[in-house]
């Protein structure tokens, strides 16, 4: 494992002035009434998310270990409480106090790759297998030009309806930063490899998501100065959990570095968070 020398890596690093992100804020409860009641009755911390539809956006929802906090709003409330225990979420009743009409959201992307990402410049990102489209639309919102891609078409339809609730944009915006342009979500199969890009990247990023060949081929097809930043299970997790129950999709502990070697560690943990083990890594090609 090579470790990064901080004077080497600072020149690549986010000084000041951060690019402001347009991703929505962060709220505390779920509004579960029918959307034209909620934009003409707001209420504050909320992000509205009719009962009915629940089943279907269950990507907007926090992780699977938080508790959500459902307004009290008769029938809407009991509605949702209902279809959140049948996908075995927890849920209780809070008190709604009356706000101004704003879109907030409950879900979170990576929060290492938040971490990271926010101490580097923008630039060309991809994002491997991206399900949901959570972390590449945190990318978008902060000035990355994107591709997410993800070999299931229905996936990437949830991440492009995440991108166009989520992601605010007005009329200063470069417009290398409005949504259009942005983002792009592409149907592949990674187990052929990376497509081939107009320009090179400056990260490729990853969640939950193992291919130990795609991996090992980075070092050598990144640009120099490119990052990589991801995580995914590890055998700690699969014992205590039972999943994913095939080895092709659990890191062995220390397997991530050296899956990527040749490139420069500039964060590396194995740890326990939320209930979950995780490998992640930050890496960066020598410049």
């Amino acid at each position: 494992m090579r470790i990064a020398n901080p004077k080497t890596m600072r020149r690549c690093f986010r000084q000041t002035g951060d690019v402001r992100s347009h991703l929505c804020p962060r709220v505390r409860a779920l509004d579960p009434r029918p959307s034209e009641l909620a934009n003409l009755q707001p209420f504050a911390d909320s992000a509205c998310i009719p009962s009915s539809e629940i089943p279907s956006r269950t990507h907007e929802l926090p992780s699977s270990n938080h508790l959500i906090e459902v307004i009290e709003c008769p029938p809407w409330s009991e509605e949702a409480q209902t279809v959140l225990a049948g996908m075995g979420r927890q849920a209780s009743l809070v008190e709604g106090r009356p706000g101004r009409r704003t879109v907030g959201r409950l879900w979170s992307p990576s929060q290492f790759l938040e971490s990271c990402a926010a101490r580097m410049a923008p630039g060309r990102a991809v994002d491997l297998g991206c399900g949901s489209g959570r972390d590449a639309v945190l990318l978008a919102a902060s000035g990355w030009q994107v591709w997410g891609l993800d070999v299931l078409p229905e996936a990437l339809e949830r991440a492009a309806d995440l991108d166009a609730r989520y992601r605010q944009l007005d009329s200063g915006l470069d417009p290398a930063h409005r949504r259009s342009d942005s983002v792009r979500w592409v149907q592949w199969d990674l187990s052929g490899g990376l497509p081939a890009f107009e320009e090179p990247v400056d990260l490729v990023c990853f969640a939950r998501f193992l291919d130990r060949n795609l991996l090992r081929s980075l070092p050598q097809s990144l640009k120099m100065g490119a990052s990589v930043v991801g995580e995914t299970f590890t055998t700690l997790h699969r014992e205590r959990h039972g999943k994913p129950s095939s080895d092709r999709y659990v890191l062995e502990l220390g397997e991530l570095p050296q899956l990527l070697e040749g490139m420069d560690v500039v964060e590396f943990e194995e740890t326990w968070v939320d209930g979950r083990h995780t490998a992640r890594i930050w890496a960066r090609k020598p410049a």
